[in-house]
């Protein structure tokens, strides 16, 4: 499971490596949401997702959610009415309110 999903602290470093241009910061989280998470880390955890084994299940749902969750946060200085409307349909326990008020990730 470590290989094909990055810690939120290991995204954060794919994704925004000292970039003060907003475009160009734009640009890599654009690229890392479409090409390594929607390509590549949820493609990985789908035989899990529909398997039958209820432990792969779960832990992929959470894997996914959690790397989903911490995506909005640094998506959401760019889209911020898209990334909230995604955010309260998000199942998540002991949510904020609003995700401009959830912790930055770490």
């Amino acid at each position: 499971m470590k290989d094909c999903c990055p810690s939120a602290n290991q995204q954060r470093k794919i994704i925004l490596p000292k970039i003060y241009e907003p475009k160009k910061a734009e640009e890599k989280i654009y690229h890392y949401f479409w090409h390594t998470f929607a390509d590549k880390i949820i493609e990985s955890r789908k035989r899990h997702l529909n398997g039958t084994d209820k432990k792969e299940r779960q832990a992929s749902q959470y894997i996914l959610l959690e790397i989903l969750k911490t995506n909005l946060k640094i998506l959401h200085p760019f889209i911020p009415f898209i990334t909230e409307e995604i955010y309260q349909k998000l199942p998540i326990k002991n949510k904020k309110k609003y995700l401009m008020i959830e912790e930055w990730p770490a």
